[in-house]
């Protein structure tokens, strides 16, 4: 079976100074923990678990589960100060990648003069269901890994809801090398001020 790589890590000198502070108040066992909730990285200080993989960054351990680890590569963990107090910071590689969005009326003209772009919708199928775009191609139906196939020179277009989810799988497509890649900023809700045939739409909850 091969072994997780170690996922590459790095602390802020302020993140350091506050981790190492809330060690010397734990158990000689702990470690600094990555934990994940769903999308979101977190931090909990506790002993590694079986199975985890762990790592050292500078003088501190570093533990994680091997889920976690696939995703932490790159991973920069801060200490900030913020609108509501100070907290630690972690941001992923993926996060730090820049990804180009595109307003709705300038993505009409193209579509209108059919220049080469390719509008892909991540929506939902219920929600395609309730209003689209007829140019638009859904994710679903394409698939991610065959569209991930393509040259890397394709003009994507990732269109969502709002600019959340179209930006996600923007990003994904830029970390794997894609280099003309946009989302829809404001997504088809703000699509539908500039495109009487589209309709905007509340999204149900769950």
């Amino acid at each position: 079976m091969s072994q997780t790589p170690l996922p590459n890590v790095t602390v802020s000198p302020r993140a350091h100074s506050e981790i190492k502070l809330a060690l010397a108040e734990e158990a000689a066992t702990s470690a600094l923990r990555v934990t994940s909730a769903g999308a979101q990285l977190g931090l909990e200080l506790a002993p590694p678990e079986e199975g985890d993989v762990v790592l050292r960054v500078g003088d501190l351990v570093v533990a994680m589960s091997k889920g976690v680890a696939r995703r932490a590569d790159g991973l920069a963990i801060d200490f900030v100060d913020g609108p509501t107090g100070t907290g630690f910071k972690l941001e992923t590689a993926g996060e730090r990648v820049a990804v180009t969005g595109a307003r709705p009326a300038e993505l009409r003209r193209a579509l209108v003069g059919r220049d080469a772009v390719m509008l892909i919708d991540v929506r939902p199928a219920r929600e395609r269901e309730i209003t689209g775009i007829p140019q638009a191609r859904s994710l679903e139906a394409e698939g991610e890994s065959s569209l991930l196939g393509a040259p890397r020179s394709t003009p994507f277009v990732f269109l969502g809801h709002h600019s959340r989810e179209g930006r996600d799988v923007a990003r994904r497509f830029v970390e794997r090398g894609f280099t003309n890649v946009k989302y829809v900023v404001g997504g088809i809700d703000a699509w539908a001020t500039v495109d009487a045939t589209v309709r905007r739409y509340a999204r149900a909850p769950g």
